[in-house]
């Protein structure tokens, strides 16, 4: 037995979590002349692999199976039981045991920096050991892994710590065999002399191809940290994305290292707690005076006890470091063509920033920053900020036992935990807490100190940092995975999702009702084919009855279903009724005060719940479906100011509000401006010059933003256009499919000539890859079959779709 074995033997275990299509057969061509009718026939008989599809879809035969492995497209990751100390999630219920590879095929890998860069190069090094077929060399851990340059920190014999110091060891192995992957101990490994040394930097993203033609005879490999060096192309998102969350999920803090958690969890709320009790002493005076300050002490009483009974803290992890800003002067100053501009951004103004993230002042906010490295004036200055706004600080000094010192201004930086009014007690309520964690701090380096504070941030009702940190974005990402609240304040993008797109998912809105049965198939399209290309979370603001079947259908999906009723309803149904003739001119959304309603919801993006923690969201309407992969860089750097979306039909201004890249914090700030003006507008629901409806006040709004920043077209394809093979969204604008059906079965359309120019056009190269997510809608395979039939030689030449709809008359019933 391996001497990891027998540890785990001795002392682990592993903890579990564990019809037919509708339509009516009829008469071939009825109603025909004789000669067309026989044209049509014969034209039938040669292309009986075409109605052969149709009969599958009737019989339920090729086209069921197919819906059935729709279906089961994961949405994302399960819900998460409640966490274990220190820990964010259990591992799934264990697989049935993957063979393992030898261990005389070894790969040997370090890790480097930081904490979070540590744990990521864990990630990249057990990757490749699996995808190279070889046992993984645990590695040992950097104690300190400050970086004053871009080069790496390594382990060395004064820098180093025991991978069973920070995490459970025998957990990780067992999440790993679990995962097919075996791991063995550094003194389990062959000695360094038996590895080939190779360089990973040299391999500009292609590793696992080189390392597999040119070393793959050789039996032990040793690489460079890892971190980073498999690119995001080179990463399979299915795979290699499963692995990633195996691997962060088993990496929790060791049995010590989760008791100084929950220690130090407790101390936060101890200092809250200690601060509301502080807060609640009733003094003498007025009645009336006296009265308000009984009433805030009863209150101040009450929050004391929840917070003693629940640790309720918002986390904030700070980035404001000496090597923090040196980083970004250099991170910002590479010329690649990649836009870096948020390193810093929105730091100095977190005062008014949180606010827009609804990070609530009622909670205590914990800081977490490397205080030892902040000059005295920044930290002041950042510190005064925050509690000038409300806000209730709590930091590591007020908390980690064995850090403290006999300065009260280091033990509360520039006024932490309300300054000298609590901090006697706040004090003493950690110490109490904390007590039990002994020296374990004190004994331990930087990224151990590190390790902690981020699992307590695993454990806030919030979690808010810098996007360019690994640190926040690994936290925000691991959270976001286990459904959990997290946010970035520094606005842009999240870099690490670029590097790791399996490990991200962009948020994508839409709005549906419980009363547009005939649309409900256009909504599970859009959303079959977004959870196919695992790169979308999506969320529906649903309007009507939740317990409808569209509704009970989009939640058995993972769609999170959001109830919201905007304050503007009656004021807007009231424009809408004054100028009722008017309106439905200009659009057929104005029918139905519902369907009016239920459009104008993607103005209130910025206010409804759940969406607060999203700096850019994706909405789109309902008529569109996926044909790619989509992450947050790939709409172009810099990202929105506020909005961006693209043309309509002509390629001009105003816009077409189908698909809108949204970016919340900014449209929050200016939401009660935005309103005013939609309200405010003497031409009913018309906004001249601009449109319509929503779409109108969104391009009369944002005017300027729009014209700055246009969404790429490939985003909002449309069947009228060019067919585009890049496309990563198209949008059925205008006609929908069951209006083609129509239209080839009567030649009504009622949007003009856009049913004639999309047949022309790209219609039929969409449709055929649009239909495979509603293989059970009638429509879909009508539409599908005759765009089939347009196609072949026969009917081109014949010519014109007016003539090709007289000789199919009624065949697109089959």
């Amino acid at each position: 037995m391996s001497l990891l074995s027998r540890k785990i033997s001795e002392d682990g275990h592993c903890t579990k979590r564990c019809a037919h299509a509708p339509g009516a057969r009829s008469a071939i061509g009825v109603g025909l002349p004789v000669t067309r009718r026989a044209l049509l026939a014969g034209f039938l008989v040669l292309s009986g692999y075409f109605f052969g599809a149709w009969r599958h879809a009737c019989t339920g035969s090729r086209d069921s199976r197919l819906l059935k492995a729709v279906e089961t497209v994961s949405p994302g990751p399960p819900s998460p039981d409640l966490p274990d100390p220190g820990s964010i999630t259990s591992p799934r219920q264990p697989r049935p045991l993957l063979e393992l590879p030898s261990s005389s095929r070894t790969l040997r890998f370090p890790v480097c920096n930081g904490f979070a860069n540590q744990r990521l190069s864990m990630v990249y090094g057990i990757i490749l050991a699996k995808r190279l077929g070889r046992a993984a060399v645990l590695p040992v851990l950097v104690d300190n892994g400050l970086q004053r340059t871009d080069s790496n920190v390594l382990v060395s014999d004064s820098n180093k710590i025991a991978f069973e110091e920070m995490y459970d060891l025998p957990y990780f192995n067992k999440t790993m065999t679990n995962a097919g992957v075996r791991l063995l101990l550094p003194s389990e490994a062959p000695p360094a002399s038996s590895y080939t040394t190779v360089q990973l930097s040299s391999m500009h993203g292609r590793a696992v191809d080189t390392l597999t033609k040119m070393y793959g005879s050789r039996p032990h490999l040793a690489v460079d940290c890892p971190l980073f060096r498999l690119s995001g192309q080179e990463l399979r998102p299915t795979e290699d994305g499963n692995l990633a969350w195996a691997v962060l999920s088993g990496l929790r803090p060791s049995k010590e290292a989760a008791e100084v958690v929950e220690h130090v969890t407790r101390a936060i709320s101890n200092v809250a707690a200690a601060a509301a009790r502080d807060a609640s002493t009733v003094q003498q005076g007025d009645s009336a005076v006296q009265q308000q300050q009984q009433q805030r002490s009863a209150a101040g009483k009450a929050e004391a006890k929840q917070l003693q009974q629940q640790p309720w803290f918002n986390f904030l992890h700070l980035r404001i470091e000496n090597d923090w800003l040196e980083h970004c002067k250099r991170w910002e100053s590479i010329r690649d063509g990649i836009v870096r501009d948020n390193c810093y951004r929105h730091t100095e103004e977190l005062g008014t920033r949180l606010p827009l993230f609804n990070v609530s002042a009622r909670l205590p906010l914990y800081v977490a920053s490397y205080w030892e490295d902040v000059t005295p004036e920044l930290r002041e200055k950042m510190v005064a900020r925050l509690v000038a706004a409300g806000y209730q600080l709590v930091t590591s000094s007020d908390v980690f036992p064995n850090t403290s010192t006999s300065s009260q201004q280091q033990r509360h930086p520039g006024g932490t935990a309300n300054a000298a009014a609590t901090a006697t007690d706040a004090a003493a309520a950690a110490a109490a807490t904390a007590a039990a964690a002994g020296g374990l701090l004190a004994s331990h380096g930087r990224e151990y100190r590190a390790m902690i504070e981020y699992f307590v941030g695993m454990r806030a009702e919030r979690f808010i940092g810098n996007s360019v940190s690994t640190f926040a974005a690994l936290g925000l990402l691991e959270r976001r995975h286990a459904g959990l609240w997290a946010a970035h304040y520094n606005g842009g993008n999240i870099p690490l999702a670029s590097v790791l797109p399996a490990l991200h998912r962009l948020p994508w809105v839409f709005t549906y009702n419980s009363w547009s049965p005939s649309y409900d198939y256009l909504a599970r399209a859009a959303v079959r084919s977004a959870l196919a290309t695992r790169s979308l979370q999506p969320y529906c603001i649903f309007s009507g009855n939740t317990s409808s079947p569209i509704a009970t259908w989009l939640a058995g999906q993972g769609v999170a279903l959001i109830s919201h009723e905007p304050v503007w309803r009656e004021r807007l149904l009231g424009m809408a009724g004054n100028k009722a003739q008017r309106n439905v001119h200009h659009s057929p959304l104005f029918k139905s005060p519902d369907a009016l309603v239920s459009t104008f919801q993607r103005v209130d993006l910025p206010v409804v719940p759940l969406l607060d923690q999203y700096t850019h969201v994706l909405y789109t309407d309902v008529d569109v479906y996926f044909r790619r992969p989509i992450t947050l860089d790939d709409f172009g750097l810099p990202l929105p100011r506020s909005v961006s979306m693209s043309y309509e039909m002509d390629r001009m201004f105003p816009f077409n509000a189908g698909v809108i890249v949204a970016n919340l914090p900014t449209m929050r700030q200016r939401y009660k401006e935005f309103i005013r003006m939609m309200l405010d507008n003497t031409n009913g629901l018309y906004y001249p010059n601009y449109g319509p409806a929503d779409q109108g006040i969104i391009n009369k709004f944002y005017e300027v933003d729009l014209r700055a920043n246009m969404l790429s077209q490939a985003f909002n394809a449309k069947p009228y256009s060019a067919f585009d093979p890049a496309a990563f969204i198209l949008h059925f604008h205008g006609p929908k499919p069951h209006d083609y059906a129509s239209y080839l079965r009567d030649g009504k359309c009622e949007f003009r000539n856009l049913c004639e120019k999309s047949l022309k056009t790209a219609l039929c190269k969409y449709v055929s890859e649009w239909q495979q997510w509603v293989p059970e809608d009638p429509s879909a395979v009508q539409l599908n079959h005759t765009c089939a039939m347009l196609r072949n030689p026969v009917f081109k030449r014949i010519g014109g779709v007016v003539q090709q709809r007289q000789l199919l008359g009624n065949s697109a019933h089959y």
